[in-house]
């Protein structure tokens, strides 16, 4: 459930940033898209490697 929850997050996060880079939001908008996908992948690879152990 969880990781359907981050792919859902990451894909929505990862459109917001090209429509907002498209639209020429305010950086911080980028920005914030950004961290919250890098934090989504992030969580999804240590999961990842946790579950292969």
């Amino acid at each position: 459930m969880l990781r359907a929850l981050l792919w859902g997050v990451f894909t929505v996060c990862l459109a917001g940033n090209v429509v907002s880079s498209l639209m020429g939001a305010p950086v911080l908008v980028d920005a914030g898209f950004g961290v919250v996908a890098l934090l989504c992948i992030t969580v999804l690879i240590v999961r990842y490697v946790k579950g292969r152990r």
